[in-house]
């Protein structure tokens, strides 16, 4: 896998906030109309992190697998609008906007939906909409599934996940159980892929709540956006399956 961390081909608004866009990587050599994969970054839930770090994943995707890659921004805790329910439902919007799509010679009737780590909750929340009957799948790439059981923890990006709430669950519980994907029903096909030395999502976490997860022995929590690694090449795996390719 080769990639140069290029600059996206277009930025394409799904709301009226400048933070409500994603930018848009397309395949260097696309013959015809490509699948999709809409991305949702990772980062805590917070604004300290932007989609800026996964550039280099979402070129190597589309200049090497032939896939694009709508990339989404949105709006985090500490933005106005963010938090909960804001940065799901920013999600939730840029499903909503699909058909526009067509126009760079994307084929919308074969579209995933992923995200990693907390952007991983927020797609699968999202997969639960009826925006997402036009979905292929939905995956889950070291996603906090269990959003409930992962915010009584004590390390950071536990503590992050109380803050994007806003409050404590013993404050509000109805407002974390409703952030929770446990439960939900998820219109699309579920793949939840994740690392065995994930040390800031445990794979028990999607594994306790029921969930069949796809376990990269070797991989940490980062892997899935490096293309030099198992974890990135399992994905495309995936996708390859997905898209029937």
């Amino acid at each position: 896998v080769t990639y140069d961390n290029r600059d996206p081909d277009e930025s394409i608004p799904y709301g009226d906030s400048e933070l409500q866009y994603g930018d848009l990587w397309l395949p260097s050599q696309a013959k015809g109309e490509v699948p999709l994969l809409i991305f949702a970054h990772g980062g805590c839930w917070s604004n300290q992190y932007r989609l800026d770090h996964t550039r280099g994943f979402a070129s190597a995707v589309a200049d090497n697998f032939g896939v694009a890659v709508w990339s989404l921004e949105y709006r985090a805790t500490g933005d106005s609008g963010g938090g909960w329910p804001g940065s799901y439902q920013d999600v939730v919007a840029a499903l909503g906007k699909l058909s526009s799509l067509r126009v760079y010679g994307i084929d919308t009737s074969r579209v995933v939906l992923a995200g990693h780590s907390a952007g991983g909750h927020l797609a699968l929340l999202a997969a639960s909409q009826p925006e997402a009957s036009q979905l292929q799948a939905v995956i889950g790439l070291a996603a906090i599934v269990d959003f409930v059981a992962y915010a009584e923890g004590d390390s950071g990006c536990q503590r992050a996940a109380r803050e994007f709430i806003g409050v404590s669950i013993g404050q509000d519980p109805d407002a974390y159980n409703a952030a929770n994907p446990v439960g939900r029903t998820l219109l699309p096909k579920v793949v939840l892929l994740h690392g065995g030395l994930d040390s800031i999502v445990s794979i028990q976490n999607p594994r306790s709540a029921g969930f069949n997860v796809v376990e990269i022995a070797e991989a940490g929590h980062f892997d899935w956006l490096h293309p030099e690694t198992r974890g990135f090449a399992s994905l495309m795996d995936e996708l390859d399956s997905i898209f029937d390719r």
